[in-house]
């Protein structure tokens, strides 16, 4: 039977932001996420390059207190009036779609500020650990949009690829599998009949 979905989301102090609790139930087995921001370094100015992308660059998924999927994104920046924002969302598979997490899986529009060059950012998304046997493959979804004067100009939105240069991690992937313990294996007990 599948246990609810439990979700929690939590900025670091650097971020000042702070969000509740909720529950929910997934069609699968479900395990509890919750989220966490980058902290100190939240993002780092990337000189020379324009590149639009999101990566995870942290997959932790067996033998591990809390699993994490970290997620790294870089969107381009080159006009000092525009705002720069990004929000990062966790997804799951089943049955064959990608489905977003309803509670505890999107990290809110996060502020980088502005510039003349490429700026990164990342969200760390933490798991308990699931039941024995069972799995589930992640990926992030990452918004991306710039602001002037108040309005939006543009907008922009990639799912995690791998294949990228994501600082602080050289790690770079598409998805992220997050596994329970390997599931016992019961070995069946031989009947013995005496012979009359």
């Amino acid at each position: 039977m599948a246990r609810p979905l439990l979700a929690r989301a939590k900025r670091s102090p650097a971020a000042r932001v702070a969000a509740g609790a909720a529950a929910i139930a997934l069609p699968v087995a479900g395990f509890a996420v919750a989220v966490a921001g980058a902290g100190s370094g939240e993002y780092a100015i990337q000189a020379g390059n324009h590149d639009l992308w999101a990566t995870i660059n942290v997959c932790k998924p067996q033998h591990h207190p809390r699993p994490k999927m970290g997620v790294r994104a870089r969107m381009p920046a080159d006009n000092p009036q525009q705002q720069l924002h990004m929000r990062f969302i966790a997804q799951y598979r089943h049955d064959h779609k990608w489905h977003r997490l309803k509670h505890g899986g999107d990290s809110g529009w996060q502020s980088l500020g502005s510039g003349f060059v490429s700026q990164e950012s990342g969200w760390n998304f933490y798991f308990d650990q699931p039941a024995a046997g069972q799995s589930f493959l992640m990926r992030g979804l990452v918004k991306f949009r710039w602001k002037e004067n108040g309005s939006i100009v543009r907008r922009a939105t990639r799912t995690t690829t791998s294949g990228h240069k994501a600082s602080p991690k050289a790690y770079s992937a598409a998805t992220c599998k997050i596994s329970g313990p390997p599931a016992r294996q019961t070995v069946p007990q031989q009947s013995t009949t005496s012979a009359r």
